[in-house]
C-alpha cells in the first residue's frame, strides 16, 4: 500500500492507510529527471536479489553440428577451421566457423528473426546497389531465405562483402552471426563466413545452355547476383536459378 501525498491522490485529501508502506511526499528535478522522495515505513522490506529467468540455452558445437545436419550433412566444418565446399577454375567456395561474431560486411545488416530474414530488404539493396531488375530477383533471393530456413537459425544476422582481386577476379563474403539455432539461445558467440572467389565471365560462360554476352564492365555488379544463386544452388540443388540471376542484370 502506498500514498501519494502530491499529486492527484493527495490533493484529494484522501487519509494515510494504516497499513502503508511508502509515503511519496515530494517530488523534484536532478538533471531534469524528476525523482520522488519517498518514505518507507519497513512493512515492506524490498527485494535485494533478483534470480533471472532461465533461457533454452545450446552450445556453439551443438549448433553448429544442428545446422550441418539440418543442410543434410553437406558440410563438415569444425570451429576456427575453413573447409573448401567447391573448387573450379572460375568459382571457389569455402566456409569458415568461428567462436567470435565477424565485422559486418559492406552491405546493411540483414536481420533473420524467428528463422526468417526479409525478403523486400534484401531486393531492394540489390536493386539500389547494383542496378539490377528488382522483378527478377524473388526467386535468387528466395533461395537465400530457403538457405537460412533450412538451416534452422532462428536469431543473428547476415550481411555481404565485395572485394575485386586482380585478374577479374572478386571475392565474395556471405557473413552470418548466429544468435539462436532452433529458438534456443548459444552460449557463446559462432559466426559462419562463407567466402566465394568467383571469375564472373568465365563462370557464366561455364554453365551449359545459358547464351550470355556480359561486358567486363557489367562483371563486377553481376559478383553479388552470381554469389547468391550459386550459394542456393549448392543448397538446393536447383540450376534454374543462373538463368534467373542473369535475367535479373
Amino acid at each position: 500500500m502506498a500514498d501519494m501525498s502530491y499529486g492527484w491522490s493527495g490533493n484529494l485529501g484522501f487519509k494515510m492507510p494504516k497499513n502503508w508502506a511508502f509515503d511519496q511526499f515530494v517530488e523534484y528535478p536532478i538533471g531534469g529527471t524528476p525523482i520522488d522522495q519517498v518514505a518507507a515505513s519497513g512493512k515492506d522490506s524490498g527485494t535485494k536479489y533478483f534470480s533471472p529467468g532461465t533461457e533454452n540455452t545450446i552450445s556453439v558445437s551443438d549448433a553448429l553440428d544442428n545446422i550441418r545436419k539440418n543442410l543434410g550433412n553437406k558440410f563438415a566444418v569444425d570451429l576456427n577451421k575453413t573447409i573448401t565446399i567447391s573448387k573450379g577454375p572460375a568459382l571457389k567456395v569455402t566456409l569458415t566457423a568461428t567462436d567470435s561474431f565477424s565485422e559486418v560486411g559492406s552491405s546493411p545488416v540483414f536481420t533473420i528473426s524467428n528463422g526468417e530474414l526479409n525478403p523486400a530488404n534484401i531486393t531492394n539493396w540489390l536493386a539500389n546497389t547494383y542496378g539490377l531488375k528488382p522483378e527478377k530477383l524473388d526467386i535468387v533471393v528466395n533461395g537465400a531465405g530457403t538457405l537460412v530456413e533450412s538451416s534452422k537459425i532462428t536469431a543473428g544476422n547476415i550481411s555481404v562483402k565485395v572485394s575485386a582481386n586482380s585478374n577479374d577476379e572478386y571475392k565474395l563474403s556471405f557473413i552470418c552471426n548466429v544468435i539462436k539455432e532452433e529458438d534456443k539461445l548459444l552460449d557463446n558467440e559462432l559466426s559462419l563466413i562463407i567466402d566465394m572467389t568467383i571469375k564472373p565471365l568465365p563462370f557464366l560462360k561455364g554453365i551449359p545452355n545459358l547464351n550470355v554476352n556480359l561486358s567486363a564492365e557489367d562483371a563486377g555488379r553481376t559478383v553479388v547476383l552470381i554469389g547468391i544463386a550459386a550459394l542456393a544452388l549448392v543448397i538446393t540443388g536447383n540450376p534454374e536459378l543462373f538463368p534467373v540471376a542473369i535475367a535479373a542484370i
